[in-house]
This record gives structure tokens, sequence and C-alpha cells, in this order.
């Protein structure tokens, strides 16, 4: 049986703002979560998946329930590396790497792009397709996500996730 993420959206300051948004990843979709929004409580249910967030003044507390099993993880108010994922495919939580990962498609001009996002690097790997965007720190991947979905051209961005630790045994 599939299971689908819902996006959760919570309204602040009279304006529509993202405590949780489905994302791409290469290969799955994740539950990107916000880190730095001021006075942010609240729960939100979407079939099976439950998002609950409390702010204890210094720290944002996710608990997120997933087929009746809790997961909690707590992070800094608004650092600036902690852009927070909850993975529902291994069931943890996990961070949003502050790049993304951009395809390359014929001869769409990719500095439009980086100019859009003020990245700080890119890394092209143009012989297998793509390239590796280094975001600034106060950009978060979703953000970057939403300019390049403005721009012309025809690119396709996803957020990337730390590659786990390979066992050469």
């Amino acid at each position: 049986m599939k299971k689908t993420l819902a996006i959760v959206v919570m309204l602040f300051a009279g304006s529509e703002l993202a405590s949780a948004q489905l994302v791409e990843t290469r290969d799955r979709e994740v539950l990107a979560l916000r880190t730095s929004v001021a006075g942010f409580e609240g729960t939100s249910a979407y079939g099976n998946i439950r998002v609950d967030v409390h702010d204890t003044g210094s720290h944002l507390q996710y608990l997120v329930t997933l087929d009746g099993e809790v997961f909690t993880r707590q992070v800094p108010r608004g650092a600036p590396h902690a852009h927070l994922a909850f993975d529902p495919k291994p069931r943890k939580f996990t961070r949003l790497l502050p790049s993304l990962r951009v395809e390359l498609i014929g001869d769409t001009d990719i500095s439009a792009l980086t100019e859009a996002v003020r990245a700080t690097g890119m890394t092209p790997f143009a012989a297998l397709g793509f390239a590796f965007v280094d975001l600034p720190e106060d950009l978060h991947p979703v953000d970057a996500l939403a300019i390049i979905a403005d721009l012309d051209g025809d690119y396709h961005a996803n957020v990337r996730l730390p590659m786990p630790p390979i066992d050469l045994r």
C-alpha cells in the first residue's frame, strides 16, 4: 500500500506560511519542516500523518505521527543550519542540505538560476546531467525551489538529504 504525505499549511500574521511542505528529493518525497517561524504552534492532521509543533521559546519541538507511531525532534529556533525534514521511508528526521540538485536539461542556461537563488557555488556534473547548487545560509531550500519555479526556462530542482555512509566491508 502506497502512503501519501499531505502538505500542511498554517497561517501566520495574515499571510500563508508553510510550516511543513512536501518536497521531492531525487528518488522520493519528504516533509520539509520550518524552524524559523515566530509564534507558531499547532496541530495539523491529514490522513495518516499528524504534525504537532510546540514553541518552547528557544526551540521548536516537532512531533510527527505516522501510522500511529510518534517521532519527536527539537531544534533551536531560527538556526540557519537547522533545515529539517521528516523522511517517511526510513521514518526518521533528517536535515536538508543547504544545496539543490538541478537537472541540466538541454541548452537551459543555469546561470539565471544560480543568480536568482544567490548561489554561493555550483558543482556541475555535465556528463551525468545535473549540478549541485549551493545556497546562501539565509535561504531555505524550499524557498529556493519556489524562486526556481517562477523562473523562465525548463528547470527541475530537488532538495538534497545527507547520503548514508557507505560500508566498504
